[in-house]
């Protein structure tokens, strides 16, 4: 569950002719995420943008990236939008035949994973698969198409998934898509979401994208009547609750303890950026993806099938490092997000 109310901004509405300047002024807007609508035409009945294009517009903002697969074979994307930047991959549950297996490859490469249900699917299709989700999303819309009508049946749908995953002890966000507007945001909330996907509303608003965005913020936090928001109960203990840490060696443990897995792109000099410092990995990994691993003594680059790259022992706060690491056959561990 997020600390606090994320709004999220789906590009499905933006100008395609200028996707990357529209991830940089969402992200100048103050979204917390920049929601992909990845559609095939099978799935759902439109056809979107794929891969390719997500990763053209990574380089345009440090703002996470989340992909959403709308399409009837995701198994088939999910390699392809990791290697495009996407930190958090979302498939759904009536495209997954193994959905349990889905998620927990997903998380495998390294990056967050995500169920999606549409409006007809009960919470059944997600209830045993909790502890291999990062995020569950709620479509309060029938996927396909932006601008459609929020559906209000959604809402104790919603609940019900706030409760299992408060229940069950686990950090999962419990994301809503479809209809999220200045006059819906406020049921969604009270309803138990707390990461709002915003689309076709906050492009359409006159006054601007961070007005908007900061708009459904604060109707996010605010209960029904308009007083301050009030904690949810603690989820139950967690010695009865919480899952078990995944089986790894033990330094595998220590490495993965308060770490930070994001996806970037290095640049053509060699050069990458992560947490506001600048590191050297040489030319022959220009333009190549990496997952960048920040733990309390290093940060370690990965490529996209696990292996270290390099390592970084901790600089100094606002010091520009740049050092020379040694590659390594080692693997990196799964991540938790």
């Amino acid at each position: 569950m997020s600390a606090a109310p994320l709004i999220v901004s789906s590009v499905l509405s933006a100008d395609q002719g200028q996707l990357a300047q529209e991830c940089a002024d969402l992200a100048a807007a103050g979204a917390d995420r920049i929601h992909w609508d990845v559609m095939d035409g099978r799935f759902v009945p439109n056809l979107t943008f794929g891969p390719a294009v997500i990763a053209a517009c990574l380089g345009a903002t440090d703002t996470p990236f989340e992909a959403h697969l709308m399409v009837a074979s995701p198994e088939e994307l999910v390699p392809h939008c990791i290697e495009a930047g996407c930190e958090t991959v979302i498939v759904h549950a009536e495209a997954c035949a193994h959905l349990h297996r889905t998620l927990g490859w997903i998380r495998q490469l390294g990056v967050r994973s995500g169920v999606a249900i549409n409006p007809a699917t009960g919470v059944w299709a997600v209830e045993h698969v909790l502890d291999e989700a990062d995020l569950v999303l709620v479509m309060t819309v029938n996927p396909g198409f932006g601008g459609q009508a929020y559906l209000p049946a959604m809402e104790p749908k919603i609940s019900r998934l706030r409760e299992l995953i408060d229940r069950s002890g686990r950090e999962i966000d419990l994301e809503v898509d479809g209809g999220v507007t200045d006059a819906t945001i406020g049921r969604v909330a009270a309803a138990g979401a707390d990461v709002f996907v915003s689309g076709s509303w906050l492009y359409g608003q006159p006054d601007g994208k961070a007005n908007a965005v900061a708009r459904l913020r604060s109707l996010a936090r605010a209960e029904p009547d308009g007083g301050a928001e009030t904690p949810r109960p603690a989820p139950p203990s967690a010695a009865l609750a919480a899952p078990p840490d995944r089986p790894g060696p033990p330094e595998h443990q220590q490495q993965r303890s308060g770490s930070v897995v994001r996806a970037t792109r290095v640049r053509s000099d060699g050069t990458v950026r992560a947490r506001k410092i600048e590191f050297r990995l040489g030319a022959a990994h220009a333009g190549r993806t990496v997952h960048v691993v920040s733990g309390p003594d290093a940060i370690r680059f990965f490529d996209t099938h696990g292996v270290l790259i390099v390592e970084h022992p901790w600089p100094a706060p606002g010091v520009t490092y740049v050092g020379n690491g040694r590659p390594s056959g080692r693997r990196r561990p799964p991540s938790e997000a």
